[in-house]
């Protein structure tokens, strides 16, 4: 019997007020109400990592509630983890880590993390160095995600309109490439149709066969 292409589908946690445990546990139960077989937990959102730490008590509390609801989870790794900001780099390598160990605790199979971006300046005078940093940070991350039965899908960003900033997964077959050099079995892509669609009108990109490319690599999806 051939493998299912779609395993599950969810929704996150964007509705819920930040770090109101109190409303998780209804919102969890509508989310299994509607249909639900999966969720996506955001790690800022519910306050459970702070400074590369994780918050020992409030994790607690939320696998405590997930655990009261059948539905799979993706972790969505803090949104400001950025392997292109050189200066940061080692903060954000501890944020990360924080967030793989994470999921280690609470079986979490994926955990979603945000493609590099700098300002466009930046990016003009070191291209090069910029992807080679994030790829050496995204095989040390896989690594981790590997040695704790989960794995990593690096998702697409979207572009900025006023091109200050360089988003450079604001093209998927750009990320599809950057996945490709780092070759890691437990790494892939996290596709988001919207973000892709709209960086197809400000790249001037065809949206179709872009995702097309880095549907190959794809595992989650937005």
């Amino acid at each position: 019997m051939p493998t299912p292409t779609i395993l599950g589908h969810g929704l996150s946690l964007t509705s819920l007020p930040n770090y109101d445990l109190h409303a998780l546990d209804a919102l969890l139960a509508l989310y299994a109400e509607i249909g639900c077989t999966h969720l996506e937990v955001s790690a800022w959102r519910l306050d459970m990592i702070v400074g590369g730490r994780i918050i020992e008590r409030r994790a607690e509390e939320v696998a405590s509630i997930l655990s009261r609801h059948d539905l799979g989870l993706v972790l969505h790794a803090n949104h400001g983890i950025n392997f292109m900001d050189i200066p940061n780099y080692k903060m954000h390598q501890k944020v990360a880590k924080a967030n793989i160990n994470l999921a280690r605790r609470m079986g979490v199979k994926s955990v979603v993390i945000h493609s590099g971006w700098v300002p466009t300046d930046v990016w003009l005078i070191s291209r090069d160095k910029l992807l080679t940093a994030e790829q050496e940070a995204l095989k040390w991350l896989s690594d981790l995600a590997a040695e704790a039965d989960t794995r990593l899908a690096v998702e697409n960003l979207f572009a900025d309109p006023s091109c200050k900033k360089v988003y450079y997964g604001s093209d998927p077959r750009a990320l599809a490439d950057q996945i490709a050099t780092v070759n890691h079995p437990a790494l892939g892509a996290c596709l988001d149709f919207g973000h892709a669609f709209i960086s197809s009108k400000v790249r001037n990109f065809d949206f179709i066969s872009a995702i097309a490319e880095l549907s190959e690599q794809t595992w989650n999806s937005h």
